[in-house]
């Protein structure tokens, strides 16, 4: 399943852009390291898109892989293409609520 996802910078703060969310906009930020992920896509820019699939694709802008599910989200594990480095992203049940689930991959581009 592939989706496309906006993300914008307010206050020097990352969020995903979810039209017709319900829960509050503090739910929706980035943080634990996916807002260092949003960063990087961003390019110096306060807005970006993406395109977000729960298929492993080695050849994504970036690819996490689940490592731990907890009751309030899952850890990841983020590696750039191109990099050999690996960082600890958390990812917070808005996941959950794009996918249905938490995903053992998440491929990520730029758009």
């Amino acid at each position: 399943m592939k989706k496309k996802l906006d993300f914008e910078k307010e206050d020097n703060k990352w969020y995903v852009v979810l039209p017709g969310w319900t829960g509050s906009k503090r739910e929706l930020q980035m943080v634990a390291g996916a807002d260092k992920l949003c960063d990087l896509m961003a390019d110096g820019k306060d807005y970006f898109k993406t395109e977000i699939s729960d298929n492993r694709d080695d050849n994504a802008d970036f690819m996490l892989q689940v490592q731990s599910r907890v009751g309030y989200g899952a850890f990841y594990l983020a590696k750039r293409k191109g990099y050999k480095r690996r960082k600890l992203v958390w990812l917070c049940p808005v996941t959950d609520h794009i996918f249905g689930y938490y995903p053992k991959y998440l491929s990520v581009n730029k758009l």
